[in-house]
């Protein structure tokens, strides 16, 4: 969830049910999460977000957001005031989970599932056989000789 100011952000951090939940995030050993692609946008946090910020994001070099994390190409995030305006858990905190399973497909989000890699976010991922064979030859499916599988593979990295 992303609120418009940290003053709110803040607010809902201190309702119990909402604290309570927060607490529990360093105890979680399997997590599901979705990837964000902000280049092209394919994204429910890009979306969520005006016009002026997404841009400014996108300039420092935002190409992903998992969990309110943004991501850059390499993998690095990328500080924004966003993150702090976001009821999520941590980029941190999401790297110190033992299973992070990541489910995002689409030719589009290549860069972005990659960039999430990268950074070390998730430790699994499934998507589909276009992306699956991007990620793991870096070639595009029809420039390989093989014939591409019609079945979503699970690509661990």
């Amino acid at each position: 969830m992303i609120v418009d100011t940290v003053e709110a952000a803040e607010a809902i951090r201190r309702q119990p049910q909402v604290a309570e939940a927060i607490r529990l995030f360093d105890g979680i050993t399997k997590a599901v999460v979705a990837i964000g692609s902000w280049e092209p946008p394919d994204s429910q946090l890009y979306d969520g977000v005006d016009a002026f910020e997404r841009e400014r994001l996108r300039s420092q070099g935002v190409r992903a957001e998992v969990c309110s994390t943004l991501v850059a190409d390499d993998g690095h995030v990328v500080p924004a005031d966003l993150t702090v305006r976001s009821i999520a858990i941590s980029g941190d905190q999401l790297r110190r989970i033992p299973e992070v399973i990541a489910v995002a497909g689409g030719r589009a989000k290549t860069a972005a599932i990659r960039a999430v890699l990268a950074g070390g976010f998730v430790t699994s991922l499934v998507t589909d056989a276009t992306v699956a064979t991007e990620l793991l030859h870096g070639v595009a499916p029809e420039t390989d000789a093989r014939p591409a599988r019609q079945s979503s593979p699970v690509v661990r990295p």
